[in-house]
């Protein structure tokens, strides 16, 4: 089975400091994850990145095996997804 989200090498810096440092992360289907770490540990950044809030300075995001650039949150409703066209009462794609 392929990953639902798959972040690779994912980097962000604000100028000279380094938010992310080649962040790997995989989420498969149905799976449940926690972020944590100490205060400025970049979890916000993180998920900013994947949200589309931040545009990440280097990696790729892959959703559902594609990879993805996401401009804004609010292009995350426009983006097509093999998921929203499934009949289901489920509303999130990582039930």
């Amino acid at each position: 089975m392929s990953d639902l989200l798959h972040l690779k090498d994912i980097s962000m810096h604000f100028g000279a400091v380094m938010a992310l440092d080649r962040v790997d992360i995989s989420v498969g289907r149905g799976e449940v994850l926690a972020l944590l770490g100490d205060n400025g540990a970049g979890k916000s950044t993180l998920i900013k990145v994947i949200s589309g809030g931040l545009k990440p300075s280097g990696g790729k995001i892959f959703f559902e095996g594609e990879e993805r650039v996401f401009e804004s949150p609010s292009s995350l409703l426009t983006t097509p997804s093999r998921w929203a066209s499934r009949p289901s009462t489920k509303t999130s794609p990582f039930a």
